[in-house]
């Protein structure tokens, strides 16, 4: 059996008019991939020192920069502290951080916070993102 593809406009009068099917659009690699790789181009364009990701989230961000050799400081600020607390751990180091030791410390911390207040404690970055508000 076809499935009519049918909306209405008026509850009253029940005029109805077809609807066109909806075309799904998938990208290679997925969106948010292209966003990330984007960000850390420009972390190793730019060699910045301190990176803040607003709207940090499930910390995936962190995670890629965390590798970048100029950075001395990252910062995470998301709005859930419940996703710190699951996802925070992620940013420990692992065993390839021994074996590949960094030239510089490097400084991670996540902030409960929004990005619709002033937060004292992000004056100073060298860049600042928000690919995932």
């Amino acid at each position: 059996m076809e499935e009519n593809n049918l909306e209405c406009n008026s509850v009253v009068d029940g005029n109805v008019e077809e609807v066109p099917d909806k075309k799904v659009i998938k990208f290679n690699p997925p969106l948010y991939r292209q966003r990330y790789e984007f960000v850390k181009k420009l972390v190793a364009q730019h060699e910045p020192k301190k990176v803040a990701d607003l709207g940090c989230g499930d910390v995936f961000l962190l995670r890629m920069l965390k590798y970048q050799k100029c950075l001395e400081e990252l910062v995470g600020v998301d709005i859930n502290e419940e996703k710190f607390k699951w996802h925070g751990c992620k940013l420990s180091a692992c065993v390839g951080d021994h074996l590949d030791p960094r030239e510089l410390d490097l400084i991670i911390t996540l902030y409960q916070g929004s990005v619709l207040e002033k937060d004292c404690r992000l004056v100073g970055f060298d860049m600042v993102t928000c690919i995932e508000l």
